[in-house]
């Protein structure tokens, strides 16, 4: 940084650089800069809030193919950015407890993949024609309100979090919002869309998606190829009731109950206790999300204290609703010891050699990487986490370098994430790398939840051990006392 602009590496090596060379610094603080380095170095601040999400709004409608979205669509789709996205952040930032910190800009990015995700249809013009303009709009303002929901509401650590956005955001759609945040509001835009249920038995919008309710022989896949255990709710057949009569269901479309999406499955009598895993409605959310972020390349993280099943839901959608021809799966479990070479050395060696510098799974297979316990690394002098900062290298800029210096690029590679809260041992990992992600959290079960587990459990009990039904019949007044 000096006026002789010598670069001095650790190995001892010098490297002139010319006159016409400068360097650039992009940093999130200046906490381990030395007084001589902020010297030399002109400062230049800038808040995220300066950018804000409108522009990357704006550059992923440029994304989508011209044959498809017309201006009118994409002026339609800002109107609702415009209308709901900046109250519902101000109510995330004020009124919310996060399972761990986001920006705005993440969770703004994390709605748009999920809404890219699901609507699958507008990048495809053959598929796009065929659906009348009711239909395209009604699908367009229904799938956006639940992207909406699972990305800026998905931050919600805590199930009362939960309860706040989903009052605000039924009253923001109802028009009804008495609060300040009302004024955040944009312009309200007349939904062709019908509205969510909502009635007195807590539901929230939580409880419900969107069935767009395509015919079986529509569908690319049939559904025991989607989830064989009945979780992909999106990929459901379109028989179905309706969920409410106050305007649930659509001309071309409808919302449903997630509760309707599982599937009651007997539980054999020779499985371990340990083993047993009960489909609930936390269950068929977080195998939805995590499948249609896998098939659309989408990195996506889990944020849940102990005890939720977070690794459980992911690790049993890996290896049982993937296609085993298509992907290859790679397990890493972190802790306070893992090192960035054990890291490196752990994923290179599954990788093949595709061409000179490119490296990657077997032709035709991709390869999706769990990392269980991700914020658990320990910090180094400057704050950072080693294997964390590896993983953001090969997000960052797709690849990585090898011991001799050669960069090695990873090709068909993608992570999937899980972690608890920052906290007692756990690290904030860095923005950075937290940007890549679709950021969702995991919740603590419900009363409800519970009462389901406990009851379904104690039937098989019961039924394994070959009680009388008198013992059957008090599984409920037992659950209900241990509550």
């Amino acid at each position: 940084l000096d006026d002789n602009k010598k670069l001095c590496l650790m190995n001892s090596e010098i490297i002139q650089m010319s006159s016409s060379m400068s360097m650039i610094f992009e940093c999130a603080d200046l906490a381990v800069a030395s007084p001589a380095t902020v010297s030399r170095c002109g400062m230049v601040f800038l808040e995220p809030h300066q950018l804000g999400w409108r522009p990357l709004t704006i550059s992923w409608l440029n994304e989508f193919p011209p044959e498809t979205l017309t201006l009118e669509h994409k002026e339609h789709l800002v109107s609702l950015f415009d209308w709901l996205v900046p109250a519902c952040l101000k109510l995330v930032r004020n009124q919310i407890k996060e399972a761990t910190p986001t920006q705005d800009t993440n969770l703004v990015v994390t709605l748009q993949r999920i809404f890219t995700s699901v609507l699958d249809q507008f990048y495809d013009a053959d598929a796009f024609s065929k659906l009348s303009e009711d239909k395209r709009l009604e699908w367009m303002e229904a799938n956006f309100i639940f992207a909406l929901v699972w990305s800026v509401g998905g931050s919600a650590a805590l199930t009362q979090g939960r309860i706040v956005f989903s009052t605000f955001l039924q009253e923001a759609l109802a028009g009804k919002v008495t609060s300040l945040l009302g004024e955040l509001l944009g312009q309200p835009v007349e939904l062709r869309a019908p509205m969510m249920p909502t009635g007195d038995d807590n539901m929230t919008v939580y409880d419900y998606f969107w069935d767009k309710c395509i015919k079986k022989e529509e569908k690319k896949k049939p559904m025991e190829d989607e989830d064989e255990d009945g979780e992909a709710a999106e990929a459901e057949a379109s028989e179905g009731k309706n969920v409410g009569s106050d305007g649930s269901e659509g001309k071309n479309g409808m919302w449903r109950l997630w509760t309707e999406s599982i599937e009651k499955v007997a539980i054999p009598h020779d499985t371990e206790f340990q083993e047993l895993i009960i489909p609930t409605v936390d269950t068929a959310r977080t195998t939805f999300l995590l499948d249609v972020a896998i098939k659309h390349n989408q990195p996506i993280l889990f944020v849940g204290p102990t005890g939720t099943g977070k690794s459980v839901y992911v690790n049993r959608h890996l290896m049982k609703g993937l296609d085993k021809e298509v992907y290859v799966l790679n397990f890493l479990a972190f802790s306070a010891r893992t090192s960035a070479n054990a890291v490196q050395f752990l994923i290179d060696s599954k990788l093949d050699k595709r061409r000179k510098g490119e490296y990657g799974p077997p032709m035709g297979k991709r390869m999706c990487i769990m990392v269980d316990d991700l914020n658990m690394p320990v910090l180094e002098t400057y704050g950072a986490q080693p294997p964390v900062e590896l993983l953001r290298q090969y997000m960052d800029h797709q690849g990585w370098y090898d011991r001799d210096t050669t960069f090695r690029k990873l090709v068909d590679v993608q992570i999937v994430a899980a972690m608890g809260p920052p906290g007692g041992g756990r690290n904030q990992i860095t923005m950075r790398f937290q940007r890549h992600f679709n950021v969702n959290s995991i919740v603590e079960f419900s009363i409800s939840t519970l009462k389901h587990i406990f009851g379904i459990i104690m039937d098989w009990r019961c039924e394994k051990g070959g009680f009388p039904q008198v013992i059957s019949d008090m599984t409920q007044s037992v659950i209900m006392g241990i509550m």
